[in-house]
C-alpha cells in the first residue's frame, strides 16, 4: 500500500522497529514544516472545519506470526500500563496475512503489510490538554497478547502524514 498522492509527510521514526514480547516504542520526529502543518491542522481555529486529517503509517510490517492484533498508542508514557490509558489508543490492527505478505513472490515487490490510522482526534485532544510535544511524537505498539519468545515482528517505518493542504 502506498500513501495517497496528495499525502504530505510530517515526520518518521529513525529506523525499523522490532516488536517482541509485550511490544515496543519509537519516536516520530517531525520536520520544522511538519510541526507547523500539524499545529495548523489540529490546533488552529479552523481545525474542526479542516477537510484533511493526520494519519499514522505503520509501514512494511514483516514477520511470520499472523495471529496477532497490535494496539497503537500515541504519547503513552514510558512504563505506563496501556490499559490505564485507553484515551491514548489510536487503533488496533490485525496481522492476518502477515506471513504471506512478508515473502517476495510474484508482483509483491515490497513485502509486508501497511496500515494507515487516522490520529487526527487524538492529536487534537493532546494538543488541547498541552500534552503534545510538537517536535516528536511517541508511538507505542502493544500486542493484545504478549508475543511468543520465538516471534519477532518488524515494522519497517512509522510515519505521520497529512492529506490536507493547510
Amino acid at each position: 500500500m502506498t500513501l495517497p498522492r496528495e499525502a504530505e509527510l510530517l515526520g518518521t521514526n529513525s529506523g525499523e522497529l522490532e516488536l517482541k514480547g509485550s511490544g515496543a516504542s519509537t519516536v516520530v520526529k517531525l520536520s520544522t514544516d511538519g510541526q507547523r502543518r500539524l499545529a495548523a491542522l489540529v490546533g488552529g481555529p479552523s481545525a474542526s472545519e479542516s477537510s484533511g486529517g493526520v494519519y499514522l503509517g505503520l509501514e512494511i510490517i514483516r514477520g511470520t506470526f499472523d495471529a496477532a492484533v497490535l494496539n497503537t498508542y500515541i504519547n503513552l508514557p514510558e512504563d505506563a500500563r496501556p490499559a490505564d490509558h485507553r484515551d491514548l489508543m489510536a487503533e488496533s490492527v490485525g496481522l492476518y496475512g502477515l506471513r504471506r505478505a512478508s515473502t517476495l513472490q510474484g508482483e509483491n515487490k515490497s513485502p509486508g503489510l501497511t496500515f494507515l490510522l487516522d490520529i487526527t482526534q487524538i492529536l487534537t485532544e493532546l494538543l488541547a490538554s498541552k500534552s503534545l510535544n510538537s517536535e516528536k511524537i511517541r508511538v507505542t505498539i502493544v500486542p493484545d497478547r504478549p508475543l511468543p519468545d520465538s516471534i519477532t515482528i518488524v515494522v519497517g517505518r512509522v510515519s505521520i502524514f497529512t492529506t490536507s493542504s493547510a
